[in-house]
C-alpha cells in the first residue's frame, strides 16, 4: 500500500485525553482530536447541553478538516452523531467506532444500548479489545475487529525502550475509578520496603485519605504525558488493578510496549493478552502483597520476558495495522 492510497483520517474523542485514540491515529497517519466541555460536568441537568455543544463543535471541526474517514471513541456512543451526519450527508464515506469496554459493559450505558446497536451497524467496523466484546457486537449484525492494544510512544525522545533509573519500585497506574481496588492496594503495601508512585488526578472525595496513606507511597496527581513517561523511565514495575474481567488495562500495555514488566489483576482476558513479562494477583490485600514480593524477586526474568513480549506485540500490531488500512483504503 502506498502512502498516497492511505486516506485522510481523523480520530474524534469526547474526552479530555485518550492515549489509545492518540496512538491509533498516529499509527494510521491520522490526527486525534479531543472535544470535551469539562466545566459542564456529567450530571443529568447539564449532560444534554454538554453533548449538544460537543456535537456542534465536532461537526464544525469535521466540516473544516474534511477527513475521508472518521474514527470515534465510545463511550459516549453519542459522539457518533456528528460522525454519522458528516459521513452520510457531507462526504458519503464511513466511520469506525473504537469500542471501549465500558461502552458495552458499564451499566450506565445499557439504557441506551439501542443507540449503540444502530451506530455500530452503520459503521465500517467496530474495534474491540477481546472476543467477549466481539461476540456481543457481532450479535448485532455489525462488523467488528479485535484491536487489543496499540504501540505507545511517549514524545520524540522516547521512541526506544526506556533506560530505567533505580528510583521507584512500582508505578500504580490509577484513575480512581470504581473498579480499581485502591484501598486494598494501600493496605497491601503499607509494610513493604518499596517506593511506590500512584498516578491519576486526585478527586476531592479522596484527598482526606491521602493523609492516611503509607509513607512509602506518593500520589502524583495528574501527570502530563512527558511527566508520566519520566515516571515510567524510573520504575521497575508498572501495576494496574481492576475488579472487572474483559477490561483492557492500558497501563500494562504501555509498560510492555516499552519493555517494562508489570503486575495486574488475575483475570482470564488479561492472562491471555499478557502471557509473559506480567505477574497476576488476586484482588486481595494479602495476595497483592505476596505478588509484589514475588515479582521483585523475579525482576530479571520478568524484565527479559517483557522485552520479548514487546517484540511479539509489535508484530501483532503490524498485522492489525495492515487490516485496518485495507479497510479504510477500500471505503
Amino acid at each position: 500500500m502506498t502512502e498516497r492510497s492511505i486516506p485522510d483520517i481523523l480520530f474524534l474523542s469526547w474526552a479530555p485525553y485518550c492515549s489509545r485514540s492518540d496512538n491509533i491515529a498516529r499509527e494510521l497517519g491520522g490526527k486525534s482530536y479531543m472535544v470535551y466541555y469539562e466545566f459542564l460536568g456529567s450530571n443529568y441537568f447539564t449532560i444534554w447541553l454538554k453533548y449538544l455543544l460537543q456535537t456542534i463543535k465536532s461537526l464544525y471541526m469535521l466540516l473544516k478538516k474534511r477527513p475521508n474517514i472518521v474514527f470515534v471513541m465510545s463511550p459516549p456512543i453519542f459522539a457518533c452523531i456528528p460522525a454519522w451526519v458528516y459521513t452520510r450527508i457531507v462526504r458519503k464515506t464511513g466511520y469506525i467506532i473504537d469500542v471501549h469496554t465500558g461502552s458495552i459493559l458499564n451499566p450506565m450505558w445499557k439504557k441506551v444500548m439501542f443507540v449503540h446497536r444502530f451506530f455500530s451497524g452503520s459503521a465500517i467496523t467496530n474495534l474491540v479489545t477481546n472476543d467477549y466484546l466481539l461476540n456481543i457486537v457481532s450479535s448485532w449484525s455489525a462488523k467488528a475487529l479485535i484491536v487489543k492494544d496499540v504501540p505507545i510512544i511517549f514524545g520524540k525522545s522516547d521512541k526506544d525502550a526506556f533506560t530505567r533509573i533505580d528510583c521507584i519500585d512500582i508505578v500504580l497506574v490509577n484513575t480512581f475509578a470504581i473498579d480499581e481496588p485502591l484501598d486494598l492496594f494501600l493496605e497491601a503495601v503499607k509494610e513493604l520496603p518499596y517506593k511506590i508512585a500512584i498516578t491519576g488526578k486526585i478527586p476531592n472525595r479522596y484527598k482526606k485519605k491521602l493523609q492516611q496513606s503509607p509513607p512509602n507511597v506518593t500520589f502524583t496527581d495528574y501527570l502530563s504525558e512527558d511527566d508520566y513517561a519520566k515516571y515510567l523511565k524510573r520504575t521497575k514495575f508498572v501495576m494496574t488493578l481492576t475488579t472487572k474481567d474483559n477490561q483492557m488495562q492500558r497501563g500494562v500495555y504501555e509498560a510492555i510496549y516499552n519493555g517494562i514488566p508489570a503486575i495486574t489483576s488475575n483475570h482470564k482476558f488479561l492472562r491471555e493478552t499478557f502471557y509473559k513479562g506480567v505477574l497476576f494477583v488476586n484482588n486481595e490485600a494479602d495476595d497483592i502483597m505476596e505478588g509484589i514480593i514475588i515479582a521483585m524477586k523475579n525482576y530479571g526474568k520478568l524484565s527479559k520476558e517483557a522485552k520479548e513480549l514487546k517484540k511479539e506485540k509489535l508484530e501483532e500490531w503490524r498485522q492489525t495495522k495492515i487490516k485496518l488500512l485495507n479497510l479504510v483504503s477500500h471505503t
